[in-house]
């Protein structure tokens, strides 16, 4: 897999599937599933183009009030 982009916390996407549950650094959820909603920046601050869907994982999505 290969990352798409880092999205900055906070920024709004929509959950459209529930994947695989998996422990990661000893955190246990599921890979979600999300969109890119109008809005979004990237890590860096630049606007990510709405629509863009990829997977991350719920743990730190969570971890981190994505």
């Amino acid at each position: 897999s290969r990352v798409i982009t880092t999205m900055q916390k906070g920024n709004r996407k929509k959950l459209r599937k529930l994947g695989k549950a998996e422990t990661v650094d000893g955190i246990s959820s599921n890979w979600v599933q999300v969109e890119v909603l109008a809005g979004a920046k990237d890590k860096e601050g630049k606007t990510l183009k709405a629509g863009i869907i990829g997977w991350c994982y719920g743990g730190i999505w969570n971890k981190h009030s994505y």
